[in-house]
C-alpha cells in the first residue's frame, strides 16, 4: 500500500501544472503619513544586520530565537529574565553555523516558561548587547492566533527599487500593527509563506522582520514558492519537530507543534511528494494524540478562488486527501493573494464535518489576483476588493472562531465558526484506505 502511495505521488509530482492568475497590482493599506514614517526608518531597518526573529516552540511555554551575526563573532549569546532590568538572568545556549551569506546563523531555544507570564531578553553580536525586549507566554486553554500570508516584500514592482520595498514594508508593518493592536494577547502569528519576493535577499528579510511587534511575538512561518530555493528562510527561523523530506528544499522541511489542545502542522507544499507529508502528519498526530483540534498550514491552496471547480488542481489532489485521512479541521494557505473561505469539504464534496479551507490575501497589499468568475461552489465567501487583510483565529473549548479584517479600515469582512469535532484513533491501514478513497473522489470531482 505504501508502495502504491509512493508511485501515485511521484506521478502527481511529475505533472507540470501552470496556474494562470490574473494579477491586478498593488493596493496598499497605509496613508502618506505612515509611508513617510517607514521611509524615515528605512536606513535603520537596512543597517540592522542582526535583527532577531522569534519562533514557536514545541508547545506553550517554549520559544525559539534566531539571528545573524558577523562571521568573526566568537561568542554570540542570549540572556532571558523574568525581570525587565534583566536581573537574575539566565544564559541560554546558542548554536552557531556559518551561512552562505557569510554570516553566522545563531539559534537558541527556551523551555519551561510559565503561561501568563512576561519574560525579557537580550542578545549579542560581536559583544554588543541589544536593548531589552519582551514576550509573554499566553495561556493555552483559550487563546488567539493571527493568520496572514504573502507579505512578499518586493512584489509590487522592481524588487530592487527602494520605493517599492518601502511601500511593501509599510503595508506589512500596517497589517502587523493593526492586528496586534486589536489582539494584543495573541499567542503567536502564522504566516503561510512568501515572506519575501526573493528568497536570497537579506534586504527583503530585514524588511519582513522590521515590525517592532515581531520582537515580542513568535511567528510560525511556512515555506512559500518564493522562499524554498535558498536557505535564508532557515536563517530566520527556529522551528520545532522538523520532519525530513525526500524532496527537500534548501529552505528546510515541514514541522509541527501544539498549543494547548490544538495541534498545528506546517507543510512545505513546494514538495508535492505525498508520502513526505503523510509521514509528517502521522508523526504529529502520534506525538499529540489527544489534540482536539488539528490545523494545517501550507502555502498553496487546495481550494483556491482562482481555480474553477473543474480545473485540475495539483495541490488539491496531493494535499486534500491527506487532510481528509488525518481529520484536519482547518487548513490555512496563501499564494493566490486573495482572501476566501470554503464550506466544509471532504473527498471533493461539501459535507458537514469536513475540512474548512481559509486562503489569505496579501498581508502587505503588494499584489492581488482576480478570482475565477465561473464555478466556485466550494467557496462560501470571496473578498473581491483588493485590500490587505489579516485573520484572527480564536480557539475555545467548543470551536474555532475565524474572523477576517481588512487592514485599511480594520473592518470585519468574514466570520465563521468551526465546531470542535471528535477525533478517533485510526490504524495505518485505515488511514491509507481513507486516503485512497478520498484521493479517487477528489480527483474525479475535478472532471465532472
Amino acid at each position: 500500500m505504501k508502495k502504491f502511495l509512493s508511485v501515485m505521488s511521484v506521478f502527481m509530482a511529475a505533472v507540470i501544472l501552470f496556474s494562470v492568475c490574473a494579477y491586478a497590482g498593488s493596493a496598499f493599506p497605509f496613508n502618506e503619513e505612515e509611508r513617510a514614517e517607514t521611509a524615515s526608518q528605512w536606513e535603520a531597518i537596512q543597517s540592522d544586520d542582526t535583527v532577531i526573529a522569534l519562533s514557536v516552540g514545541d508547545k506553550a511555554g517554549e520559544i525559539g530565537f534566531s539571528w545573524l551575526s558577523g562571521i568573526f563573532d566568537r561568542s554570540p549569546s542570549l540572556k532571558i529574565s523574568a525581570y525587565s532590568d534583566m536581573s537574575q538572568s539566565t544564559d541560554v545556549p546558542v548554536e552557531s553555523k556559518l551561512t552562505l551569506v557569510l554570516k553566522k546563523s545563531n539559534k537558541a531555544s527556551v523551555t519551561g516558561l510559565e503561561e501568563g507570564k512576561t519574560y525579557y531578553y537580550t542578545y549579542t553580536e560581536n559583544g554588543v548587547v541589544s536593548e531589552v525586549q519582551s514576550f509573554k507566554i499566553q495561556k493555552s486553554d483559550e487563546f488567539s492566533v493571527i493568520f496572514v500570508s504573502d507579505s512578499q516584500i518586493g512584489r509590487s514592482g522592481d524588487a530592487y527599487d527602494e520605493d517599492v520595498l518601502i511601500n511593501d514594508t509599510c503595508g506589512w508593518n500596517k497589517t502587523v500593527k493593526t492586528a496586534i493592536n486589536r489582539y494584543p494577547d495573541t499567542a503567536f502569528i502564522v504566516s503561510a509563506g512568501d515572506q519575501t519576493e526573493y528568497g536570497f535577499s537579506l534586504m527583503q528579510y530585514k524588511a519582513f522582520l522590521s515590525p517592532a511587534q515581531l520582537r515580542n511575538y513568535p511567528v510560525a512561518t511556512a515555506i512559500g514558492n518564493h522562499d524554498f530555493y535558498f536557505p535564508c528562510y532557515t536563517y530566520y527561523s527556529n522551528h520545532p519537530n522538523t520532519v525530513k523530506e525526500k524532496l527537500a528544499s534548501p529552505a528546510g522541511y515541514g514541522y509541527y507543534f501544539s498549543y494547548g489542545d490544538v495541534l498545528f502542522i506546517v507543510i512545505n507544499s513546494n514538495d508535492m511528494y505525498a508520502p513526505d507529508h503523510s509521514r509528517l502528519l502521522a508523526e504529529a498526530v502520534k506525538a499529540y494524540p489527544n489534540a482536539t483540534r488539528r490545523v494545517a498550514v501550507l502555502h498553496h491552496s487546495p481550494y483556491s478562488a482562482v481555480n474553477n471547480d473543474s480545473d485540475f488542481c495539483l495541490a488539491r489532489s496531493v494535499f486534500a486527501p491527506l487532510f481528509d485521512a488525518y481529520d484536519i479541521d482547518l487548513v490555512l494557505s496563501g499564494n493566490d493573494h486573495m482572501y476566501a473561505s470554503s464550506y466544509p469539504v471532504e473527498s471533493g464534496e461539501i459535507k458537514e464535518g469536513g475540512t474548512v479551507y481559509v486562503q489569505a490575501s496579501s498581508a502587505s497589499g503588494s499584489n492581488f489576483s482576480t478570482p475565477d468568475e465561473t464555478d466556485l461552489s466550494y467557496l462560501r465567501f470571496i473578498l473581491r476588493e483588493k485590500t490587505a487583510t489579516y485573520t484572527a483565529l480564536n480557539f475555545t473549548a467548543d470551536n474555532i472562531e475565524v474572523i477576517t479584517y481588512r487592514t485599511d479600515t480594520d473592518e470585519v469582512v468574514d466570520t465563521l465558526n468551526i465546531p470542535t469535532a471528535q477525533k478517533s484513533e485510526k490504524t495505518d491501514n485505515a488511514v491509507f484506505f481513507g486516503w485512497a478513497l478520498s484521493f479517487i473522489k477528489t480527483v474525479v470531482s475535478m472532471f465532472k
